[in-house]
Parts: structure tokens; C-alpha cells; sequence
């Protein structure tokens, strides 16, 4: 009996994820060259460009974080508390609507609408300051390290009503 396609992507994936396994082991890595030492970060990354290792051995002595790495730090951040919001705001809703179901009430439908509509508005505002930052961001950060992508309301607010 052959096995299917399908059977012999699931075996394939059995296989290499046993392998992963075997691998990473229990998470012990003190057998590994350099185990339990403090890291050098006086050393060059060799991806640096040649023209920026002076500024940044300068920064790096000075503790000082380069402008990208902080914004990224911090829309990280905010996309966290845009997509909290959205939960909330999705989970709001879906409350107030069953509330006026249960009670068959028009006008709690409408204040859930209303209610949900102007959450949305806020969510915008901040998702359109969110893209703003993140433009400044995509600009300044150097070519090797990928540009991110805008949020839209409906991305967001359809990963919210996955969560759920």
C-alpha cells in the first residue's frame, strides 16, 4: 500500500520535528564552547557597515541606542496596546450586543453600535500614529533589517475576533 501525498508530508514533518528535538535536547547548552561566559560586545558584528563601526563603538561606549532600534522598541509597544484594545473593543461588543439580545432591546443594539463605532474611530486615530512612526522607522533603519508593515483597522480587528 503507498502512502498519500498528504501521508508522507505528515511523516516528513513527524521526522523533522523529532530531529528539532533531538537537537535543542533539554535546553542545556553548558557543554557549548564559551558556555557561561559574558558576551563580548566589544567585538565588531562583521554585517556592520565599515562607515558606521566608529559611530557605533561610540554610542556603545556611551550606552546610547541607536534612533531606529528605540522606535522599533517602541512600536512594538504600541502594536501591542493597538491589538489589546482591539480585543477589548471586539469583546465589548459582542457583550453589549448579547445583553440586548437577551433582553430584546433596539436601543441597547444601537448604544453596542454606537458604543462600538466611536471605540473604532479611537482605534484608528491610533493605529494612523502608529503607521506614522512606523514610516520613520521604515526610513531610518538600515537595509539589512526588514521594513515592517502598516496595521489597518479591519487586519486588526479581524485578528481580534480570531483570538476570541
Amino acid at each position: 500500500m503507498s502512502l498519500s501525498d498528504e501521508q508522507k508530508r505528515q511523516q516528513y514533518l513527524s521526522w523533522l520535528d523529532q530531529q528539532i528535538r533531538l537537537l535543542i535536547g533539554d535546553g542545556d547548552v553548558s557543554h557549548l564552547p564559551n558556555a557561561g561566559r559574558k558576551f563580548d560586545w566589544s567585538q565588531e558584528s562583521p554585517h556592520t557597515p565599515e562607515d558606521l563601526r566608529l559611530a557605533y563603538k561610540i554610542m556603545r561606549d556611551a550606552d546610547v541606542v541607536p534612533e531606529w532600534i528605540a522606535l522599533g522598541a517602541e512600536l512594538e509597544k504600541e502594536r501591542s496596546t493597538i491589538e489589546r484594545l482591539a480585543q477589548q473593543i471586539h469583546r465589548d461588543y459582542l457583550r453589549r450586543q448579547a445583553e440586548a439580545d437577551r433582553r430584546g432591546s433596539l436601543v441597547l443594539k444601537r448604544e453596542a453600535e454606537s458604543r462600538r463605532a466611536d471605540a473604532l474611530q479611537r482605534l484608528r486615530d491610533q493605529i494612523a500614529e502608529y503607521n506614522r512612526k512606523l514610516l520613520v522607522f521604515n526610513l531610518t533603519r538600515p537595509q539589512a533589517v526588514a521594513q515592517r508593515v502598516p496595521l489597518t483597522v479591519d487586519e486588526v480587528m479581524r485578528a481580534a475576533k480570531d483570538a476570541d
